[in-house]
């Protein structure tokens, strides 16, 4: 009988972790794809997300190739970190 008990305490252990651990993981995915996206760090500040955002559009020539869709893919990445970088929601 104990070590049925001691299994499914063991079980409830892993099951919170892992939990836990997905949920962690989760979270951070879009930030750190949009850090990627923009060649920052992920822990950035708002200055250099800007900076990085501004090299990206300039080499990009969005009005020359007419790719707007990688233009919007940078700006919501660079909206993003900033809203992370500053403590400000998403507008």
């Amino acid at each position: 009988m104990s070590k049925l008990l001691l299994l499914a305490v063991l079980a409830a252990v892993v099951w919170f972790w892992w939990k836990g651990k997905a949920k962690r993981l989760g979270d951070a995915g879009p930030a750190r794809d949009a850090a990627r996206l923009l060649g920052v760090r992920d822990d950035a500040g708002a200055d250099d997300i800007r900076a990085a955002w501004r090299r990206k559009v300039a080499a990009l020539r969005p009005d020359a190739t007419g790719d707007a869709a990688t233009l919007q893919s940078l700006t919501e990445a660079r909206d993003l970190l900033l809203a992370r970088a500053t403590g400000r929601p998403l507008q």
